[in-house]
């Protein structure tokens, strides 16, 4: 293992753990203050900073672009604004460990349903099919662990439950469909910071129309310093470190670091004494967790005896 890989690594987990303080920061904070304004506020800064530093680097990139890069944007936008309200929303209404179980174990499952159904992928290998399998055991032990009361965060209405569980949902289908919008995006040559440039437009006018005006400035006067965190520490930081060791390391061990999310959420939420300690929300966790980190591990050495096979195969043919 040599220093980049090392460093890259330490960048990735470096994300899982400050996401992790963010969320459970997020589920506390957004118990006291409104969604729409702080959704606004956060990703209005993170979109100031990004538009600055691609004009000063890259001037008017924009005028650049394709008619299929602007649909990419487009596609972008909308499973950008899917995947930060749902989470927003998630976190405040549902357990941060379980909401991350949640996300973490829908989203591998709708990449591989979207590699079917949108991609023509159709032929998955034995391993896969039993990862899904396994991780939709996972969603509904955890959804079962919400509805029964024994998350770390108890509550008497079966909409809150079923609001948490749901954007949860949503959230990790929204991150699988962003992530194959965004490979889209990058093989046609666009960068990592260009892509979060344009991808939160949608998601700021969404906002801007949803949020009321008074409270808009009523949180502004109260939380500036904490939405200035939420936006800087909490998402600018992590994302750009993430961003640095996706260049370092392999798709695979990326994924297989980020399925340490649900545990990681389950232990700063647990420090904090914010919520209930939660036996039943443990299991359900480690549970998942072990299902995420076995399917990419499994899946990753399918993937390397497919293409050594498919090497094999060329040579061959070559040969004769």
């Amino acid at each position: 293992m040599n220093a980049s890989t090392i460093v890259g690594i330490a960048q990735v987990l470096f994300f899982v753990l400050m996401s992790a303080i963010n969320g459970v920061f997020l589920s506390t904070f957004l118990a006291k203050t409104d969604v729409f304004s702080t959704l606004l506020c956060v990703f209005s800064i993170i979109s100031i900073i990004f538009n600055i530093y691609i004009l000063s680097r890259h001037g008017c990139q924009f005028l650049r672009f394709t008619r299929k890069i602007w649909l990419y944007i487009v596609c972008s936008n909308i499973t950008t604004a899917a995947n930060w309200f749902s989470f927003f929303l998630a976190v405040k209404y549902c357990e941060p460990a379980i909401s991350a179980t949640l996300v973490n174990s829908v989203s591998p499952l709708a990449t591989i349903c979207i590699s079917v159904t949108l991609l023509g992928q159709r032929n998955r290998s034995t391993t896969e099919i039993w990862w899904a399998g396994s991780l939709c055991i996972a969603m509904l032990v955890t959804a079962f662990v919400v509805f029964a009361g024994r998350s770390g965060r108890p509550a008497n209405e079966i909409q809150v439950y079923a609001i948490g569980v749901s954007m949860s949902l949503l959230c990790g289908l929204s991150i699988a469909l962003n992530t194959v919008v965004s490979k889209r995006l990058n093989d046609s040559g666009i960068s990592p910071s260009t892509i979060m440039t344009y991808r939160f437009f949608l998601l700021i006018a969404l906002a801007g129309g949803l949020v009321d005006k008074q409270v808009l400035l009523e949180n502004v006067r109260q939380f500036h310093w904490q939405i200035a965190f939420i936006a800087v520490v909490g998402n600018l930081i992590p994302l750009f470190s993430l961003q640095s060791g996706i260049k370092r390391l392999s798709p695979v061990t990326v994924v297989f670091l980020n399925g340490l999310s649900p545990l990681t959420f389950f232990v700063v939420q647990s420090i904090t004494g914010k919520f209930i300690f939660s036996v039943s929300s443990l299991c359900s966790v480690l549970f998942a967790t072990v299902t995420i980190l076995f399917g990419v591990y499994y899946s990753s050495r399918s993937s390397k005896r497919a293409a050594v096979e498919s090497g094999s195969t060329r040579r061959e043919r070559s040969s004769a």
